[in-house]
């Protein structure tokens, strides 16, 4: 009996460690965020949403992204199929091509990805492909399958948006605006990732 026991509670040992090294944190997943490709896990073609893009205020931004997110947080489409969240660790290794993304330039980046509406953006079979990249910071989808895929455009930018909620770092508590984001979320069912990081939308 001891010796069941003693099996047991190695087995649920063993389990819990298991259940601890699989669930993502905030600078847990530094080989998840590593690619043989400018950091990414295939090729990277040229950029898919090519709308210009619109000015805006900083109030007119702030007013839009507040009622953004309240929108967002209540949305059951928005939470649709969607896996883990990876952040990029708050130290970043030297030999990283990863950089945080200023928070107002996602914010940029996500309302002209939004300005659309529901146009339709194609995703080729195992490659990597910018959807966005404004005041260097970029919005880019991995595709997984063995075949091409197609989403709306704006929704997309959700995921930017759940990445705000999860990965910011370098908060100014006097003004929030003053953070960074970056990192990637898995779409589960679909089989593609969503990347944002900061970048040079030149290239």
């Amino acid at each position: 009996m001891k010796l069941i026991a003693i099996v047991t509670l190695w087995l649920m040992a063993f389990a819990l460690a298991i259940e601890v090294i699989a669930t993502p944190a905030n600078s847990s997943s530094l080989n998840r965020l590593t690619g043989p490709f400018d950091g990414l896990p295939f090729l990277m073609e040229t950029q898919e949403y090519n709308n210009p893009a619109k000015e805006y205020s900083l109030e007119e931004m702030e007013t839009w992204f507040n009622a953004t997110m309240a929108e967002h947080n209540n949305s059951a489409l928005a939470k649709r199929g969607k896996g883990r969240i990876y952040c990029i660790p708050e130290t970043i290794p030297f030999d990283w091509n990863w950089r945080w993304a200023y928070l107002p330039s996602v914010q940029t980046v996500i309302r002209h990805l939004m300005d659309g509406g529901p146009q339709r953006c194609h995703w080729k079979a195992r490659w990597c492909r910018r959807a966005a990249c404004l005041n260097a910071a970029e919005i880019v989808v991995c595709n997984y399958n063995w075949y091409d895929i197609d989403t709306n455009c704006d929704y997309i930018a959700t995921y930017a948006i759940d990445m705000i909620t999860m990965c910011r770092t370098g908060i100014d508590i006097f003004n929030p605006q003053k953070s960074y984001v970056g990192g990637y979320e898995e779409d589960t069912p679909d089989n593609f990732n969503v990347w944002l990081r900061g970048a040079n939308c030149e290239t």
